[in-house]
């Protein structure tokens, strides 16, 4: 009863899939094998299927957030470039005000050491005159003594240093705008100092700013090795190689532009000091000559 039963299925079943022939007794086993062979392999297809259109899905999420990824590291390169093309800016001005503050610091020498000269050759000048008054005085002093033999007129003595600019009659009269030449040049000194102290603050103030832009350059550094990182984790081996192409050549235009930086400003320092050397070449042969021609104004003096 149970074998015809299995038989009528099977025939049922058989006809079901299109197969109209009679069902043999002897075959009722293998066709009943078959049949869960059949329904096995259609059921592992249907999950396959399944399986491959969550694959298909989750592909395409996965590609939209690699895209994502990718548009963030392109812009966060991009940032990073211009970051450090600021820093070189930073770097430049840093620079340049270091140059001006030197040229700014040697031209004040220089200021102070005219000024030292002037000094001195004003007290050269008021000792010269001193002498001379006195010379006068005592002359005056004789003659009047051989005009009124009855007294003696007493000396007129001077307490205060003597105004070079009161004395009309000397031939050698010094001018008025040297008396005022060393109160001219100290003035000249504070403003020269002050805008020393500006240049120095700005100078500082610049060094603060490329020391934040560095930070934030090492920070941007950072996160674009982060993002390589899982870009390179997300894409195909194959791409590896692509993805380092375009920061290999950020590093390489850094560089470049770096060692540029660094000859010009080698350039600007053996230009300066050749400047200061000839400068000072031309200095000192000035005191030179100075010195020999004060050597012979003073043997003419005592010769006379």
């Amino acid at each position: 009863m149970s074998i015809s039963t299995d038989h009528t299925q099977l025939q049922r079943q058989l006809y079901l899939l299109g197969y109209s022939h009679a069902l043999p007794s002897d075959g009722v086993v293998l066709v009943s094998t078959l049949l869960k062979d059949l329904q096995a392999s259609l059921d592992r297809v249907k999950e396959l299927e399944a399986s491959t259109v969550r694959l298909e899905r989750e592909e395409r999420t996965t590609r939209l957030g690699h895209d994502k990824a990718k548009g963030e590291l392109h812009a966060l390169r991009t940032e990073n470039n211009s970051l450090r093309a600021e820093v070189l800016g930073h770097s430049r001005e840093a620079d340049r005000l270091r140059r001006e503050s030197r040229a700014d610091q040697y031209r004040l020498s220089k200021v102070a050491d005219d000024l030292r000269m002037a000094n001195l050759q004003l007290k050269a000048e008021s000792a010269e005159l001193s002498r001379s008054l006195g010379d006068c005085q005592r002359r005056c002093e004789a003659r009047l003594s051989e005009l009124d033999p009855r007294g003696k007129i007493p000396r007129m003595t001077v307490n205060r240093p003597f105004d070079v600019s009161r004395l009309q009659t000397h031939k050698t009269q010094v001018q008025p705008a040297i008396v005022d030449l060393v109160d001219l040049s100290s003035r000249r000194i504070s403003a020269l100092e002050h805008e020393i102290e500006h240049l120095e603050d700005k100078l500082s103030t610049s060094g603060v700013e490329l020391k934040a832009a560095q930070m934030e350059v090492k920070e941007r550094d950072l996160e674009l090795m982060r993002m390589n990182s899982e870009y390179e984790r997300m894409n195909p081996a194959q791409d590896v190689g692509d993805s380092q192409v375009p920061r290999l050549t950020d590093q390489v235009d850094y560089l470049h532009e770096r060692a540029e930086a660094l000859e010009k400003e080698a350039k600007d320092q053996r230009e300066q000091f050749a400047k200061e050397k000839e400068d000072l070449h031309r200095r000192w042969v000035a005191a030179e000559n100075d010195r020999v021609a004060a050597g012979d104004a003073s043997w003419w003096r005592q010769a006379v």
